[in-house]
């Protein structure tokens, strides 16, 4: 498997190691899948017990059916601003904003998330549900991975306050997550670059038969 680490816009600005934490973010196509509601569970929970910590939610509304309850949680929550669908220099500032991504997919195709590679990228801890190859990218430095049959809020809760309560712990959480990233691409690049070279090096198909003539030679070959 070649990470999704290799197929991401790398950060728009050197990305930092976060000091403390300030702000929470959600980024995907907002679906119920995608565990929108869950996040915003916890970051209701999490707002409210830290007074000085905020929340971002970002990406496009795909699920229409969500939208009257999602928007009537958004507007009465004054902890939580939604910015929408973001994309380039929009995106790249958005985790720059953010210092805790949380993600509590639950949909049944996760795979190895973008939107987790990205976050480790710009020095964003995640904490995340183990669906797919979450754990694989997680594990390794960055982050918490929630067990599928946990709690996910309960857990994200907890972890959270936990490093909004011990900077020093959280700081070396967002060290881990940049050099979590920088280990995953030099570790899957060389493994694209060899499939890249593999299939160019791949024989061209030979013609269907339609276009042999009756001795089997190609196309006008057998006129010259």
């Amino acid at each position: 498997m070649i990470s999704n680490s290799t197929n991401i816009e790398p950060p728009n600005h050197q990305p930092k190691v976060r000091s403390s934490l300030r702000t929470i973010g959600f980024i995907s196509h907002i679906t119920r899948s995608k565990g929108v509601f869950e996040f915003l569970d916890v970051a209701e929970r999490v707002c409210g017990t830290c007074q000085d910590v905020r929340a971002l939610l970002a990406g496009p509304i795909e699920d229409s059916s969500i939208r009257p309850v999602l928007m009537q949680r958004l507007r009465g929550a004054s902890w939580l601003t939604y910015i929408g669908p973001v994309g380039g220099e929009t995106k790249s500032r958005f985790y720059a904003e953010i210092d805790a991504f949380v993600f509590p997919t639950r949909h049944a195709d996760e795979a190895d998330p973008r939107v987790i590679n990205e976050a480790l990228a710009h020095g964003v801890a995640v904490i995340a549900r183990g669906r797919g190859c979450i754990s694989s990218a997680v594990n390794s430095g960055g982050g918490t991975v929630v067990r599928e049959d946990a709690d996910f809020v309960e857990e994200a809760e907890r972890q959270l306050i936990e490093w909004h309560q011990n900077p020093v712990l959280f700081s070396s959480v967002s060290s881990a997550a940049l050099a979590n990233a920088a280990r995953l691409r030099a570790e899957h690049l060389p493994r694209l670059d060899a499939l890249i070279s593999a299939l160019v090096s791949l024989p061209s198909p030979a013609p269907p038969p339609s276009q042999r003539n009756d001795d089997g030679s190609r196309g006008n070959e057998s006129s010259r």
